[in-house]
């Protein structure tokens, strides 16, 4: 709906003011050193991203032979029919949406580089 696309919308455009916040002087010095933390979170952010990358690339392949025609046993006329696939791959013979996990993943990461002293970036996974 056109409620959801501009709700999505306002977010993503939002969330990086969120984390300019932190850039003003007045916030605590998070940025300055390089921490363990920092390490972990950048981690976790490029491994996340690179498989809800690979779960939409796999998710996408699907669709490629959709629809395939099917001959009806009533009839004998030739229909398009459908055909739906469970996904494998990657995380798929585990969990049944691992690109929704990676999205946790990557909003977790968020929370673990700010470590947690940003309530807006902490309010993300809500």
């Amino acid at each position: 709906s056109l409620f959801q696309f501009v709700s999505g919308l306002s977010y993503y455009g939002a969330a990086p003011f969120c984390v300019m916040e932190m850039m003003l002087p007045s916030s605590p010095e998070l940025f300055f050193v390089i921490k363990w933390y920092h390490i972990v979170a950048i981690t976790l952010f490029i491994v996340a991203s690179l498989v809800q990358h690979k779960c939409h690339l796999d998710l996408s392949r699907l669709r490629e032979n959709e629809r395939e025609p099917e001959t009806s046993k009533q009839t004998g006329e030739t229909e398009n029919a459908a055909k739906y696939f469970i996904p494998s791959g990657v995380l798929f013979n585990y969990i049944s949406c691992p690109h929704y996990l990676s999205e946790i993943l990557i909003y977790v990461s968020f929370v673990i580089f700010t470590a947690g002293q940003n309530v807006s970036v902490c309010l993300e996974l809500i």
